[in-house]
């Protein structure tokens, strides 16, 4: 028997033409074993035609699109049914006051989705930002979603974008839209900060017949997302944030495909995930986490497995992370032994003639730190924008306040460029002496145009970043050279650094009784 497919309206019964495949590319994968099927039972006619059909031939019976509509409803459900790669493309601008929209990075989303217990959905994600954005540790994770869409505990995927030098986190909609149980015409919900509004009317979105749901806030529409009817997945968004003070970015994100994966495609990607997330878990990465630099222990750990981790996500889409981590691994290695080399060049030797110069560029007096233990700081000390984690001023003003009547002198070291011009020098004081009234610090900071920091072997000059720590003995040899920041427990503080201190002072003690 040959069935004809009619569509009903108003007007009476019209055809309506349809291929075999299925026009919403996320139930084609059903066309595989669908279209076989259907192909020897069913002959459609062409949409535009607006004429009557010729009347049915022996043997060919018309049903309706609504009664066909039923006989596929089982087929509607079935792509969320199984495994499915689905890759999202987006772009964050700038939004300028008269409308115009300035790029300021494109990024790619690629999720793996996977069915588990309930009904619910594990999401594993890598968020692409072309380089620019987080560090290779915060790029990707998992999370899981229950039945109705809605996420439970797991990471969650960001872009980072640095605004007027402040990293700022941006969120990302997960490829299932958590409140897919609830979307129908009119539909009005809050979650949050946000309120939801389903229009009226479906649309469609490049091949995709979408629900349209507008976000709301006080503030007004901050989201406009377009869910696919047939199964929930997110299809595009365009959304409004601020960033600084009140400045305006707009996100735009579309889906770009969805792949099934079968048995044998989630054996090859399920090794080289959960080597990943491993290692992402052994880490102990604060969450948001936006300094790039390891410390020493989690440099080793990521080096024990880098090369076999590059070998695992061969030809996935993990390849190119793999790469970037195996990469990383070896320039920040190479960069912590330049550094270590610098700290031998220095650790035990006679610290270089030096002398101090005060905000507005004045001498300060040699005999303040004359047979004392002097802790040199070296850092920027600028107040704009504020960072965590300060450069660690807050527990190296705790030990000055502990250990200054032990013998111990502290001193900051702004090190800043405009020192050396008097005509920038007054701009360049006024930023630190904002950032020493906001953080509070009780220890003297100096000045320094740079001159300071390469007598004492400017660590950036190997890839390392500021601040530079410097214990100077009483006997005015270096105790102790350290780059970058520590590793600190909040209940210790800077518990490194004051074991030096207390060390240097016991030897110096020592020296005292022994004369």
């Amino acid at each position: 028997m040959l069935v004809r497919l009619r569509r009903s309206d108003a007007r009476g019964v019209s055809p309506v033409h349809h291929n075999t495949q299925c026009r919403n590319p996320l139930l084609r994968p059903l066309d595989s074993f669908r279209s076989p099927l259907l192909a020897p039972l069913v002959r459609f006619w062409d949409d535009s035609l607006s004429r009557p059909p010729p009347p049915a031939p022996p043997g060919v019976h018309y049903v309706t699109s609504t009664l066909f509509a039923l006989l596929l409803t089982p087929a509607i459900a079935a792509p969320l049914d199984g495994a499915a790669e689905v890759r999202y493309a987006g772009t964050l601008s700038q939004v300028a006051r008269n409308g115009a929209e300035t790029p300021a990075k494109k990024f790619d989303v690629y999720c793996l989705l996977q069915p588990i217990d309930a009904g619910g959905r594990k999401v594993a994600f890598l968020v692409d930002e072309g380089g620019d954005g987080w560090a290779w540790p915060e790029r990707y994770g998992v999370i899981e979603v229950d039945a109705t869409h809605r996420p439970g505990a797991g990471r969650r995927p960001h872009l980072l974008q640095t605004h007027d030098g402040t990293p700022n986190p941006v969120a990302l909609q997960l490829p299932v839209f958590d409140g897919f149980a609830k979307l129908k015409e009119g539909a009005e919900w809050t979650e949050g900060k946000f309120q939801y509004v389903v229009l009226p009317r479906k649309k469609k979105v490049g091949d995709y017949e979408c629900w349209q749901i507008e976000a709301s806030t006080n503030f007004g529409r901050a989201q406009l997302l377009s869910v696919d009817v047939a199964t929930g997945l997110l299809v595009a968004i365009d959304q409004k944030l601020f960033m600084g003070r009140g400045d305006q970015y707009a996100l735009k994100m579309q889906l770009e495909s969805i792949k099934p994966v079968d048995e044998a495609g989630i054996a090859k990607l399920k090794t080289p995930l959960e080597s990943l997330l491993k290692l992402q878990q052994d880490l102990k990465r604060a969450e948001h986490e936006t300094k790039p630099e390891l410390s020493e222990a989690q440099l080793q750990t990521a080096a024990t497995v880098a090369a076999k981790l590059e070998e695992q996500a061969a030809e996935t889409p993990f390849s190119r992370l793999a790469a970037v981590i195996a990469k990383d691994v070896k320039s920040q290695s190479q960069r912590a032994g330049d550094v270590e080399s610098l700290a031998k060049k220095f650790v035990g030797e006679p610290a270089p003639s030096y002398s101090l110069k005060t905000l507005g560029g004045t001498d300060v007096n040699a005999d303040e730190r004359k047979d004392k233990v002097v802790v040199l700081h070296f850092y920027k000390y600028h107040g704009e924008p504020l960072q965590e984690p300060y450069g660690q001023v807050g527990y190296l003003d705790f030990i000055n306040n502990k250990r200054k009547k032990l013998g111990v002198q502290v001193y900051g070291v702004a090190v800043d460029e405009r020192f050396g011009d008097a005509a920038q020098l007054p701009a360049a004081a006024r930023q630190v002496r904002r950032f020493i009234e906001t953080m509070n610090l009780g220890y003297p900071v100096t000045s320094d145009e740079g001159k300071l920091l390469q007598k004492f072997g400017d660590p950036r000059r190997v890839g390392a970043k500021l601040p530079l720590w410097v214990v100077i003995g009483a006997d005015g040899k270096i105790a102790h050279y350290k780059a970058g920041h520590y590793e600190i427990n909040p209940d210790e503080g800077l518990k490194q650094l004051d074991e030096v201190v207390i060390a240097a002072i016991r030897k110096a003690r020592a020296a005292e009784k022994s004369e």
